[in-house]
C-alpha cells in the first residue's frame, strides 16, 4: 500500500523542526558560554540584571554552565539521526487494517443472485 503524503510530510517537518531546533541550542549556546567565560575572566565585570548581586562568581559561572549545556544539547541533536519509520512494515500493517474494506480478489463484477419474487427459498 502506497503511503499518504501528509505522512511523509509529517515526517520531513519533524527532521526539519529536530535540525532548526538543534541549530538555534548550539547557536545560543555558543554565545551564553562566551559571555559566561568573559564574565569569569574579567572579575570587575557587572551582571546587570534585577534581583542579581553585583558580583557573584556564582551566576557568572552558571551563565557558563548553561551555555555549554546548550552546546551540548545542540550538539546532540545535530548529530541525531533523521527519523525514518519503517514505511515497509507501515505499509503492511495498513493494507492489514484496511483489507475488510478493500473487496476480495475475484469477487468483482459478481453478484449473489436473488431468488426470483415469490420464490421460496
Amino acid at each position: 500500500m502506497r503511503i499518504p503524503a501528509v505522512f511523509l510530510w509529517h515526517v520531513r517537518l519533524f527532521n526539519a523542526a529536530v535540525r532548526l531546533f538543534g541549530g538555534v541550542a548550539l547557536m545560543l549556546g555558543l554565545g551564553l558560554a562566551g559571555w559566561g567565560i568573559v564574565l569569569l575572566l574579567h572579575p570587575e565585570a557587572v551582571l546587570t540584571a534585577e534581583g542579581l548581586p553585583r558580583h557573584p562568581l556564582a551566576a557568572k559561572a552558571a551563565v557558563a554552565g548553561l551555555g555549554v549545556l546548550l552546546v551540548a544539547v545542540g550538539l546532540a541533536m545535530l548529530r541525531m539521526r533523521r527519523y525514518q519509520p519503517d514505511f515497509e512494515r507501515l505499509g503492511k500493517r495498513l493494507d492489514e487494517a484496511t483489507a475488510h474494506a478493500r473487496p476480495q480478489p475475484g469477487s468483482e463484477g459478481k453478484r449473489r443472485a436473488d431468488p426470483p419474487p415469490g420464490a421460496d427459498a
